[in-house]
């Protein structure tokens, strides 16, 4: 919870309310970080490795989910102003379904449908966007649905916690696999979603992101994945900036029709056959590779924090994104994973492609003027587990 001191610190101030302590959650801090007048409040699990970066105002630690909705009604009546960064999805359906007793944040949707992998494909299939034949299944029984899907197939869990072991996604042709992977889910309390997929490598996935207010953009980025972590099927372990004005009017498209307002990341998958490209997925969040639009220059993390600080005129309707040079962001230790345990050579050449000549670097975790996060990252994910092993735990 909050202590004496913090609540002092806290009281009747701004702030950016960053609901995570990993990657992601860091690209957002440091974005905000270059207005030092952002007061910066990170709410996360304890040790998270982003809860250390050196631009956090204060720092607020839970132990388990459950502590969270406590937490944001006691900053409400706290703070003057919230402007939130949720970071995950449940998150962000947290924070619309108690928008009532939130009435200091920045909520500005309120419908958490928007989430819902169902009611989205609904939605594009009447837009005429094309997008992979996907079902949700609610309980075993529904597996008898994969009939009406062609193979090979992709699996994911509808949610996936932070503090859930469930897989990310999983891309098969056998049927039995998708069964197996189906009662895991149903296992973790939550549902599947199981889709036909799209034939292309890593590289084929490609994001249109931004800031939105009433579905009109103001602050556009295109980019793409080069490599992810599991292939095919997981995070970006690298991604580039990329001018993508085909993406761009079928994203407009969607958001427009919704009249959504927030930041977005809408993903879509070039067919390596017919070079269409299919819708996947619509975030209402930074997403995780983000911090690289602010490498570019359009900061999506402060550009929200002052539209919604200051209300909709100070938005900028002449921004213009720079697509002159290409910026990277590197996840190293994901691309170490890669080369090394999913011995993809190819990576490598990506990897040098990637930081020769005149290239901007985005680095996942590591920062020169910010450097703990990634120490304390390391600590989290090796020493922790050689200790442990040595003690036999």
């Amino acid at each position: 919870m909050i202590s004496n001191q913090q609540i002092s610190r806290l009281k009747d101030q701004n702030i950016a309310l960053v609901m995570s302590g990993f990657i992601n959650a860091l690209g957002i801090m440091r974005s905000l970080a270059i207005y030092p007048e952002i007061k910066i409040v990170c709410l996360c699990q304890r040790q998270s490795s982003g809860g250390y970066s050196k631009y956090i105002y204060e720092k607020i630690e839970y132990a388990n989910t459950e502590e969270i909705l406590p937490i944001l009604i006691q900053l409400n009546s706290l703070s003057k102003k919230i402007i939130p960064f949720p970071t995950n999805d449940r998150n962000f359906k947290l924070l619309i379904d108690h928008r009532d007793q939130l009435s200091n944040f920045s909520i500005l949707w309120d419908d958490p449908n928007i989430i819902d992998k169902d009611f989205q494909l609904e939605l594009v299939e009447r837009l005429g966007i094309l997008y992979p034949k996907t079902i949700q299944m609610e309980s075993i029984d529904d597996f008898s649905k994969i009939e009406n899907l062609q193979g090979p197939w992709m699996i994911k869990p509808s949610f996936r916690e932070e503090t859930k072991s469930l897989f990310k996604a999983k891309i098969t042709e056998d049927p039995g696999v998708v069964k197996k992977l189906l009662k895991e889910c149903i296992e973790g309390e939550t549902s599947a979603m199981v889709s036909e997929y799209i034939p292309g490598d890593d590289d084929t996935l490609y994001t249109y992101g931004g800031y939105a207010y009433k579905g009109k953009v103001y602050y556009p980025f295109t980019g793409r994945k080069l490599t992810q972590k599991p292939h095919l099927r997981g995070m970006a372990s690298m991604a580039q900036t990329e001018l993508v004005p085909e993406i761009v009017a079928i994203g407009n498209k969607l958001l427009h029709h919704l009249s959504f307002t927030g930041i977005f990341q809408i993903e879509f998958k070039k067919h390596q056959v017919n070079g269409q490209y299919y819708f996947i997925e619509h975030n209402t969040r930074n997403w995780f590779w983000s911090q690289l639009a602010a490498k570019q220059g359009n900061n999506l993390a402060a550009n929200k924090y002052f539209s919604e600080l200051k209300g909709e005129s100070f938005v900028n309707d002449t921004y213009k994104s720079n697509y002159s040079k290409h910026y990277y962001f590197i996840w190293l230790e994901a691309v170490v994973v890669n080369i090394l345990a999913e011995r993809r050579g190819s990576v490598l050449g990506i990897l040098f492609k990637s930081m020769i000549g005149k290239k901007t670097i985005s680095p996942a975790l590591f920062s020169w003027s910010d450097p703990i996060p990634f120490f304390m990252y390391l600590y989290n994910s090796f020493a922790i587990k050689i200790l442990n092993q040595k003690i036999g735990r």
